[in-house]
C-alpha cells in the first residue's frame, strides 16, 4: 500500500523458503538464473472496499510491478477473491490487518488460503514475505474463534493446517516453552472438540469424522 501516491502496488515473484536462492550449479547456472527472475502471467480478482461500498474486478498481472490507483475511501482489499488463483498471497502490515477485520466475511476457500500462506510465510527464511509467528498464532486464534461462532459449521481443511503447524511448533520448541504451547492449543481444540463430542451426528458432513480424530490425537499428544 503506498498512502503517499494513492496507491496499491501488486508485485509478483517466486515463492522459496530459503533467504536466498540455490547458486547456479555448472551448466544449469543460465537457467537457474532465469527461472528466478521469471515472470508470469496471474489471473487477479480483486474485491475492494471503500467508501462502504465493494466492487470486484479482474486483472492480469504480467510485470514484475503493476500500480492501480486508490478509490475514495479506501478501507481494504482482498486478492484472490474467491480462492480460485493458484499462488500465494502476501499482504503488508496494514493490508493484513484490515483483512482480519473481514474474517467472517471470507468464504471457506479464501479462509483456507489465507492460513497455508500464512503458515508458509511464517517457515520461510526470506524476509520479504515472511511473518511473525505471533502473528500467525493470532490468526489461527480468530479463525478458532470463528469456526466456534458458526454453530455446526466446521472448516476442516483450516483445522487440517493449523493442527499441522502445532505439531511442527511441538518438535521445534525449546522444552520450557513446551507448556505454553500445550495451553494455547488446548484452549483453541478443546471447544471444537466438545462440540463436535465423541459419537458421530446424524447429517454430519463427511469431514467431520477425521478432523473429530485429529483434534483427538493432537489434545492426546499436545
Amino acid at each position: 500500500l503506498d498512502k503517499e501516491n494513492q496507491q496499491l502496488v501488486l508485485t509478483q515473484q517466486r515463492f522459496t523458503y530459503l533467504k536466498e536462492p540455490l547458486p547456479p550449479l555448472l551448466a544449469d547456472g543460465a537457467q537457474a538464473a532465469r527461472e528466478q527472475d521469471r515472470l508470469w502471467q496471474v489471473p487477479i480478482e480483486l474485491r475492494t472496499t471503500a467508501g462502504g461500498k465493494t466492487t470486484v474486478r479482474q486483472l492480469l498481472l504480467k510485470d514484475a510491478e503493476q500500480r492501480l490507483e486508490l478509490p475514495e475511501g479506501f478501507e481494504s482489499v482482498r486478492v484472490n477473491e474467491s480462492g480460485h488463483g493458484f499462488y500465494r498471497v502476501h499482504y503488508d502490515h496494514e493490508l493484513w490487518e484490515e483483512l482480519l477485520g473481514q474474517l467472517p466475511d471470507l468464504s471457506s476457500i479464501e479462509h483456507l488460503n489465507l492460513t497455508k500462506d500464512a503458515w508458509a510465510t511464517v517457515l520461510t527464511e526470506n524476509g520479504t514475505w515472511r511473518i511473525s509467528l505471533t502473528q500467525y498464532l493470532d490468526l489461527a486464534t480468530r479463525l478458532a474463534k470463528l469456526d466456534e461462532e458458526d454453530g455446526h459449521y466446521k472448516n476442516g481443511w483450516v483445522w487440517s493446517i493449523l493442527i499441522q503447524s502445532f505439531h511442527v511448533l511441538n518438535r521445534i520448541i525449546d522444552p520450557e516453552y513446551r507448556v505454553n504451547l500445550e495451553a494455547f492449543v488446548g484452549q483453541l481444540i478443546e471447544p471444537t472438540f466438545n462440540e463436535l463430542g465423541w459419537e458421530p451426528q446424524p447429517g454430519e458432513s463427511p469431514l467431520i469424522p477425521q478432523l473429530r480424530a485429529d483434534l483427538v490425537r493432537t489434545l492426546g499428544t499436545l
